[in-house]
């Protein structure tokens, strides 16, 4: 009956020890995996009115999502140089400036964290900037996490996109425009209509341009090169290699037959400097603008 006693002790003891050992070995994986990955550290979640928000930091990046962290941001703040614009778009939209004249007015649909539109105005400093963004608790995020500070010549207005082109007053009208209210998934179906881009269209002065924040895997790819196309008439698509490749794909839409300054750039030391701290590598912005070529493709549509 002892020996019997002792032989099931042992095995207790055995499995015991095997236990021990597994968790000791998981242990070991996880705190390896925690000193090997950054760890990402939780700023703000809230779910507001218009859904949930994120503020959330990794490595040297502050990031803003609409969904868990790890999956799509929708801005990103490089906290060692707040200034220079993380994404690859938003380089490619502001390096494509040099081909068109010192806008006076610009408007931007869509603020995130603002990094777009405070980029804006370190390389216009002159330029009056009206943001258009739909939803408050985004404006607040921006200021309180991102470093947006609105001022006289950089106002926020709280409302829809659409409904904002299609209001507004005949004699406002913009040099620039820039679409970046969208995702990769998800492009409001009236963003997509003739009716508005004929109204951006409408509200730009002459040689006018606007920039639309796109994507190369979007199933509607094609529907907005047709669209943009067939309302302007001359659709550029800026390329430029950049520090950071988001998938985003840029189209560049003129009022007008061609690009009036792509042969004579407009490029100043001053203009250099205003790039250069913005985070923009300026041979790359220069080579970007030299190429600009109108897309060949008549879209049906």
């Amino acid at each position: 009956m002892l020996s019997k006693n002792i032989l099931n002790f042992m095995k207790l003891l055995l499995k015991s020890l095997l236990i021990i050992v597994f968790l000791s070995t998981m242990l070991i994986v996880i705190s390896i995996y925690s000193f090997s990955q950054p760890s990402l550290k939780i700023i703000y979640h809230e779910i507001k009115a218009m859904g949930p928000i994120w503020v959330f930091e990794y490595k040297k990046l502050r990031c803003l999502s609409f969904v868990e962290p790890g999956q799509v941001t929708q801005t990103c703040l490089d906290l060692n140089s707040p200034l220079k614009l993380v994404y690859g778009y938003q380089q490619i939209i502001t390096a494509s400036t040099l081909a068109i004249q010192t806008p006076k007015s610009i408007c931007v649909v869509g603020l995130g964290g603002g990094t777009l539109p405070q980029a804006l105005r370190t390389l216009y400093p002159q330029a009056m900037i009206d943001v258009v963004e739909v939803n408050r608790d985004v404006l607040d995020c921006a200021k309180q996490y991102f470093n947006f500070k609105p001022c006289e010549r950089l106002k926020v207005i709280i409302g829809d996109g659409v409904e904002y082109f299609q209001n507004i007053s005949a004699d406002q009208r913009y040099d620039m425009v820039v679409m970046d209210a969208f995702d990769a998934i998800y492009i409001p179906p009236a963003f997509l209509t003739e009716s508005f881009v004929e109204s951006v269209y409408n509200h730009l002065n002459e040689d006018g341009v606007v920039f639309v924040n796109t994507f190369k895997g979007s199933k509607f790819y094609e529907r907005e090169m047709e669209l943009y196309q067939h309302v302007f008439g001359s659709l550029y698509q800026p390329e430029m290699p950049t520090t950071f490749d988001d998938g985003n794909r840029i189209l560049m839409a003129v009022k007008g037959k061609i690009l009036p300054y792509k042969n004579s750039l407009y490029f100043s030391g001053l203009r250099q400097q205003q790039l250069e701290a913005i985070g923009i590598n300026v041979d790359r912005a220069l080579s970007c603008v030299k190429q600009l070529e109108p897309l060949n493709g008549h879209y049906q549509y």
